[in-house]
């Protein structure tokens, strides 16, 4: 549902009100960046995993309306392509912080630790959907967040506001800074005390299946973007020629 409004802005908004779409570029592109920096900042502030994971779902998105906003062929495609990369990449997540608080009992990081000595396949899935999320070049989420800042700096620069780029940054700052440490209290470190994990069993093989079939497509998408690119791209060239 989340990346439904996007779908909807870019699918009919853009195509049915050009005109509006560059009397309110300002303000999409506001939007964005607010809702990247409050979505990153809130994100350090969680100690729920899950709750963690929906407040970087709204800095995605965010990044999202940027590209929107650019009006450009780089930063459309690209949105698209991360509206893309979130849906597979927030499954995983999801789907981990799901797990962790069904074996282990809670979700609470100030009561986790060391589960990777115990957890290793969960800590690997846990991993890769961190990484992604956060841009680490090689999976997919590369390609759906620093094409986007490169597209918004072509436009900022264009319009004499090469300022505007330091939200860009403060927000990947802020990403990489709430997932290694949310990785640095779960995983990694002494194992906890203030549970018991006596009886915690891994990741069980029917959820094996469907987070290595995500993480097999983030990795595949990560080194051969073309793949999603060569269908999203022919219905940027459209759009363009409208907006």
């Amino acid at each position: 549902m989340l990346k439904m409004g996007s779908y909807g802005i870019i699918r009919i908004c853009l195509e049915a009100f050009p005109e509006g779409a560059h009397y309110w570029q300002w303000v999409i592109i506001a939007i964005g960046l607010i809702s990247m920096v409050y979505g990153a900042y809130a994100c350090i502030a969680q100690t729920d995993l899950k709750k963690m994971v929906a407040f970087s779902s709204i800095s995605h998105m965010g990044m999202v309306m940027l590209g929107i906003g650019c009006l450009s062929d780089i930063g459309i495609t690209f949105a698209v392509f991360q509206m893309f990369a979130h849906g597979l990449i927030s499954a995983v997540l999801f789907m981990v912080c799901g797990m962790c608080g069904h074996m282990v009992g809670t979700r609470e990081m100030p009561l986790l630790g060391g589960l990777a000595g115990r957890l290793p396949i969960f800590a690997t899935f846990m991993m890769i959907g961190f990484m992604a999320s956060l841009g680490l070049p090689g999976l997919m989420g590369f390609w759906g967040e620093f094409p986007l800042v490169y597209g918004f700096y072509e436009f900022i620069q264009a319009n004499d506001m090469l300022w505007l780029i330091l939200f860009c940054l403060l927000t990947l700052m802020l990403t990489a800074g709430y997932y290694i440490w949310a990785m640095q209290k779960t995983l990694f470190g002494p194992e906890t005390t203030k549970i018991d994990l006596e009886h915690v069993h891994d990741v069980a093989k029917p959820e094996f299946v469907a987070l290595a079939v995500l993480a097999v497509l983030i990795a595949l998408y990560g080194v051969w973007p073309d793949a999603a690119l060569s269908y999203i791209e022919p219905y940027v060239d459209t759009l363009m020629g409208v907006i």
